[in-house]
């Protein structure tokens, strides 16, 4: 037996606001999925569409099972296609003002292998902590944003592309391992003993490039949690304005309540200097990859 997916997250919300944002549909698609039809009855139906590991469209079909105001949500959850069928409970429970939500999703062995994993485990694992953990969080409490930066580039919206996909090691770190290029790719950026490991889950090219943070450790004596990066979202979302190309990117999940977000902030300020260099110039600023010793 496949051992069920438990997030949990407490926020700084009150329990009706929690449960409004999981039960209605219109503040769902705002965080959530955009379902056509949703009430939170026991024995509604409810479908909506969502993209595996390489693109492929699936379609959810779900039915709820189990209604507690404020407290409990429990729905079916399969495929159209594919046999399996698994369940998906959102518990909520009054922390004095705050909100603690546990999301649990059950019988993922029930649904067949296919070419490209795309019910394996760990890939609902990583979809359900940035939902409880990120999405929902920044929805319901949102003085809480995520780190952005605006850069203007004058140069084609496919050149900066190419520079965020291809050529990384030129402006953020030497030390760079994996490939970047495609949906799907994992790679690991290096600063020392510093590192991050990411997962390319989504890209548009010339348009638009989503990171997901697989792993991380930043080696600072003044953090006591060291890798608030997991679970975290660099996206590079590109426009062109007139000769202009804009670079618009957020790290979603990097917010000023973590440890690191100073140190971060500034640390992404220098990287962007070296990225603006790099495509004016062809010489940006990396990291330095250490010599080996022989």
């Amino acid at each position: 037996m496949v051992t069920p997916v438990t997030v949990e997250k407490t926020y700084n919300a009150p329990v009706e606001k929690v449960w409004n944002a999981i039960t209605d549909k219109n503040e769902m698609k705002k965080w959530y999925f955009d379902i056509a039809e949703f009430k939170a009855e026991p024995g509604f139906e409810f479908r909506f569409n969502g993209q595996g590991k390489t693109g492929e469209n699936f379609l959810h079909i779900c039915k709820i099972t189990e209604v507690i105001k404020n407290k409990k949500l429990r729905h079916s959850w399969r495929y159209e296609g594919y046999e399996g069928d698994s369940y998906v409970t959102f518990e909520l429970f009054d922390e004095g003002g705050k909100t603690r939500l546990r999301l649990t999703h059950e019988g993922l062995e029930s649904f067949p292998l296919t070419a490209h994993n795309d019910f394996a485990r760990e890939n609902f694992q990583e979809g359900w902590t940035y939902i409880v953990t990120i999405a929902l969080n920044d929805y319901v409490d949102p003085g809480k944003a995520d780190f952005k930066a605006t850069i203007i580039f004058s140069s084609s919206p496919t050149k900066l592309f190419d520079c965020l996909t291809k050529k990384i090691n030129e402006w953020w770190t030497e030390d760079f391992e994996g490939n970047a290029e495609n949906f799907g790719d994992v790679f690991t950026v290096r600063f020392g003993e510093t590192f991050k490991r990411f997962k390319i889950e989504d890209i548009v090219p010339d348009r638009k490039i989503a990171w997901y943070c697989l792993d991380a450790f930043i080696n600072s004596s003044k953090l006591v949690n060291k890798g608030e990066w997991r679970g975290t979202r660099p996206v590079w979302e590109i426009s062109q304005e007139g000769d202009d190309t804009i670079l618009s990117f957020t790290h979603r999940g990097l917010t000023p309540v973590l440890e690191c977000y100073e140190i971060c902030e500034a640390r992404w300020n220098e990287v962007f200097d070296s990225l603006r260099k790099y495509v004016a110039t062809g010489k940006g600023v990396p990291h330095k990859k250490p010599e080996k010793v022989s």
